[in-house]
């Protein structure tokens, strides 16, 4: 039995605000050491074996995977995207991200919808933030 596909999320359904995505990870050290091999080898760049980029932490904000009760409609672009770490994300700590819709608007008739995400530890200290632009489909 297949399980039943999520809705989409309209874009008059965008409430700036609203939290569209709250999850918990814990972040492994095989899943950090395994990042940053793959870091290294792709790119050369050796990160600190102490904590791991903050890309990876962003890399769970995005709608398509971090959205767990709704999806983004096929056709969706992203548009733009920016990135700030803030603190080193620990192997063996409990993070929560949090994605909250900022802004929505229109330019030149087409719709966009401006998420930002905050990548935090439990006691609340944030690790990494950023936003997301999204040309939502008509």
């Amino acid at each position: 039995m297949s399980a039943e596909p999520l809705p989409e999320l309209s874009f008059e359904r965008i409430v700036p605000g609203e939290v569209y995505a709250e999850r918990e990870f814990d972040v492994s050290r095989a899943e950090a050491a395994a990042y940053a091999s793959a870091l290294a080898e792709g790119t050369g760049i050796a990160p600190d074996p102490a904590g791991i980029p903050f890309l990876m932490a962003a890399s769970w904000t995005v709608p398509r995977v971090s959205f767990s009760d709704w999806r983004v409609p096929p056709g969706a672009i992203h548009a733009r995207q920016t990135w700030s770490g803030l603190e080193a994300v620990r192997p063996g700590t409990r993070v929560r991200v949090r994605t909250t819709a900022k802004e929505t608007y229109r330019a030149k008739g087409r719709p966009y919808v401006v998420f930002e995400s905050v990548v935090e530890d439990l006691e609340g200290v944030p690790l990494a933030r950023g936003e997301m632009t999204i040309l939502w489909p008509a």
